[in-house]
């Protein structure tokens, strides 16, 4: 096709997606081209604009790191993140809200038994939280898993500070029976994103500060379950009006309680103050639109789909593999509401990694290919063999695995 000018360019490129095979993409491509190219006419997009925005994304790429994601900032200062998981996120009447995931999760924080100071070290006033994991209806959600993260009293998260021994203000606990959990930690406080980056300079540029306010992050899963991820953010704190990636819900707003020097609530003294935190969670079961359900969008409860996805590596991929496992992670966080169980499958050695062996909720086979499709390791060429399959487990539940 010759000759394409400004009004008959959109139509040739979405003519070469006719024979795209992957249904889904193809929506996906064909509304991506569309709206950029409406965006370009719409603000008469100029040559030297546009080679800004390719250097711009260029740069944000080259300042990612494995401790630090430019992109997740990107998407979050933008309210890209906030969209996505409003619409992926509709909770049943009394299900704790969620929020942004943020870049500073990692998936090896510390076990920690109920009571244990999980700031281990980390700089802040005390802070002795707790709280019950419940279902919507007010039943206890026993042996609930909780991972906690959070900045220390300077706005620093661990991964941020080099020299480390080991994490801080990071861990993963166990709810007891009654779904009950209480540890140790400290106050948080209001910090700033990274902003000595190219996304720093976007909200400079455009006005903005980059301030977050104070909280604490939580990520809560329990078998049957939608996986919560969420923040409690501090009540009187400040930037709660004008949080910079649009994270703050009112009913996730809750007191952390000063109180003076004296016994603290695990009975040892503290000679400082010292603060309480009190916060329920409300878990809500799995939900799917049902087919056939018309416009209405009624929901109701049903078995998960599972899909297993058995994933081998190509031989000499270890390096490709480490490089790009940052952005893995973060595409796998994007589906934690939806995982039963995912990890590394190892050699003989039991050490080296080899391939991917992930069990995940897809409404249907197809939509478990496309997701698989995009997935970091399948387009950076990691992945030699891969194969997906429905999965029903009919086998009693043991730890880590869904439900029969």
């Amino acid at each position: 096709m010759r000759n394409l000018d400004e009004e008959t360019i959109t139509q040739a490129v979405l003519a070469r997606h006719a024979d795209m095979p992957n249904g889904r993409l193809k929506e996906i491509m064909t509304s991506l081209v569309q709206h950029l190219h409406a965006f370009a006419r719409e603000v008469q997009l100029t040559e030297g604009e546009w080679a800004e925005g390719i250097k711009f994304l260029t740069e944000v790429g080259h300042t990612c790191t494995g401790s630090r994601q430019e992109f997740i900032l990107l998407s979050d200062t933008l309210g890209l993140s906030t969209l996505v998981t409003a619409q992926n996120h509709k909770k049943p009447r009394g299900c704790t809200e969620a929020t942004v995931f943020g870049p500073f999760y990692v998936d090896d924080a510390p076990e920690y038994e109920l009571g244990a100071d999980v700031g281990n070290g980390m700089t802040g006033e005390p802070c002795y939280v707790s709280g019950k994991v419940k279902s919507v209806t007010g039943e206890a959600v026993p042996n609930a898993r909780l991972e906690v993260w959070q900045a220390d009293s300077e706005g620093l998260y661990d991964v941020q500070q080099a020299g480390l021994d080991g994490r801080q203000g990071r861990g993963t606990l166990t709810a007891d029976e009654s779904g009950g959990f209480h540890f140790k930690s400290i106050v948080a406080e209001c910090y700033p994103i990274p902003h000595d980056g190219p996304v720093g300079r976007m909200l400079d540029a455009m006005g903005r500060h980059p301030w977050r306010p104070a909280h604490l992050h939580f990520m809560i899963s329990a078998p049957g379950y939608e996986t919560l991820i969420t923040h409690v953010f501090r009540e009187g704190g400040e930037y709660l009006e004008s949080d910079t990636v649009f994270g703050v819900r009112s009913s996730l707003i809750a007191d952390w309680v000063q109180h003076e020097a004296g016994t603290a609530p695990d009975g040892t003294p503290s000679a400082t103050p010292f603060y309480t935190l009190d916060f329920d969670w409300h878990a809500g079961l799995r939900f799917h639109s049902q087919p056939g359900t018309g416009s209405t969008g009624a929901v109701q409860e049903v078995s998960p789909m599972l899909f297993v996805f058995h994933l081998l590596d190509k031989p000499g991929t270890s390096e490709l593999r480490a490089r790009v496992r940052p952005e893995h992670k973060v595409y796998l966080g994007a589906k934690a509401g939806s995982i039963a169980f995912a990890g590394p499958l190892l050699g003989e050695d039991g050490t080296s990694m080899v391939g991917s062996l992930l069990v995940i909720d897809f409404p249907s086979l197809g939509e478990a290919k496309v997701w698989l499709a995009g997935e970091p390791f399948t387009r950076a060429g990691v992945y030699g063999q891969s194969s997906v399959h429905a999965f029903s487990n009919l086998w009693p539940q043991k730890v880590g695995f869904p439900p029969a």
